[in-house]
């Protein structure tokens, strides 16, 4: 039976909406469990972005066996490394159920027009 989003345990809801609010959106703004259109190929955040939640992700899990529970059936070590964390549920997580991510040439794009368009209003100030 799949899980509505109400049935979602508290720390993959904080985890959703943090990975969400990489591209604007809330948790409750998604429907994750559409069977036309996945939100992981409506909205796409950055290579810089998916390396900021992965950091997050590992700072939220550690040692915390409790939310480390929430992602997975498997043992957790008692101390649980960034090595492990990255290999046994971040690194499965982002593939399984991360956004589609832009290309580096993409993210250096869009910085750069970020970058004029605000020496533009600059200049009209």
């Amino acid at each position: 039976m799949e899980k509505t989003k109400d049935e979602f345990s508290p720390e993959l809801k904080e985890v959703l909406s943090k990975m969400m609010s990489y591209c604007g959106k809330s948790y409750e703004d998604i429907d994750f469990h559409s069977e036309y259109e996945p939100y992981y190929y409506q909205y796409k955040w950055y290579p810089s972005q998916e390396r900021d939640f992965r950091n997050w992700l590992i700072k939220y899990l550690k040692n915390n066996k409790v939310r480390i529970r929430a992602f997975t059936d498997k043992w957790a070590p008692s101390y649980t490394s960034n090595k492990w964390l990255e290999h046994s549920i971040i690194d499965p997580f982002v593939f399984n159920h991360g956004l589609m991510t832009y290309t580096e040439k993409e993210e250096k794009e869009m910085i750069k027009k970020k970058e004029l368009k605000e020496k533009i209003e600059e200049v009209i100030k």
